[in-house]
């Protein structure tokens, strides 16, 4: 899961909203939709991102 997203999951098990449940699906998949539209761009613009891509996992390169 995100890193961006832990903050909202902590607040979400506390309260066991269902609307802060929803809330926080459609945020975790529009931030996951941008990641993703992110990570194209910068595989067309960077011909060896693709490389990249295949050793490293998106928020955690380091991971």
């Amino acid at each position: 899961m995100p890193v961006f997203c832990w903050p909202g999951l902590g607040l979400l098990l506390i309260s066991c909203n269902w609307l802060r449940l929803a809330a926080f699906l459609a945020l975790w998949l529009v931030l996951y939709y941008k990641l993703r539209i992110e990570e194209k761009l910068l595989a067309d613009h960077f011909p060896d991102y693709s490389r990249y891509q295949k050793r490293s996992r998106m928020l955690f390169p380091w991971f």
